[in-house]
C-alpha cells in the first residue's frame, strides 16, 4: 500500500507540484540511477562471473579495435578504457543522420578478492571482451574436514 502525503493548507508552496513530480519519477530512476541515462551509452554493457578459480569479466565493445581500448588492474581495480571514434565526416550541406553514439569510455570493476595479477588474461572476439582474473589460492574456497 502506497502512503500519500497529506498537505496542510499552510503547506502549500510555489514548488508543491515540483515535490510532487518528484515522488513520480523518483521510482523509476530508484534502481539505476538518474545518471544512468546519460552515461549508459557510453559505458559498455559488462558481466562480472566470480567463480571458484576465476573472476571472469565481460564487456560489450562491438565495433571497436584492439587498438581502441586499455586494460588495467591496479589495487584490486580493473579498469577498461578506451574511445570510440566517428567513422564518417559530414561535407558542409549534406544532411548526417548517426544514432551511434561516439567518444571516451571507462569501466571499472573492484574485484573483492585477492588476484594473480602476473597471471591474469584476455580475449577479444565478436565485440565481446573477456578478463580472466585468477584467484590467488588464499581467495580458493577449502572444504574443511570434521573430526
Amino acid at each position: 500500500m502506497k502512503l500519500i502525503r497529506y498537505n496542510k493548507p499552510s503547506d502549500v508552496t510555489p514548488f508543491r507540484s515540483l515535490t510532487a513530480w518528484r515522488d513520480i519519477f523518483d521510482p523509476v530512476f530508484a534502481d539505476r540511477g538518474f545518471d544512468a541515462l546519460f552515461t549508459h551509452s557510453l559505458s559498455p554493457a559488462l558481466e562480472v562471473v566470480d567463480g571458484k578459480e576465476n573472476v571472469t569479466v565481460k564487456l560489450e565493445l562491438a565495433g571497436l579495435k584492439k587498438e581502441d581500448f586499455d586494460i588495467s588492474f591496479e589495487n584490486d581495480v580493473l579498469t577498461v578504457s578506451g574511445e570510440r571514434k566517428s567513422e564518417t565526416e559530414a561535407k558542409e550541406g549534406e544532411t548526417v543522420r548517426s544514432e551511434r553514439v561516439y567518444g571516451s569510455f571507462s569501466r571499472s570493476v573492484t574485484v573483492h578478492a585477492p588476484i594473480k595479477a602476473d597471471e591474469i588474461s584476455a580475449n577479444y572476439a565478436d565485440g565481446i571482451l573477456t578478463v580472466v582474473l585468477p584467484k590467488a589460492e588464499e581467495a580458493k574456497p577449502k572444504k574443511i574436514a570434521v573430526s
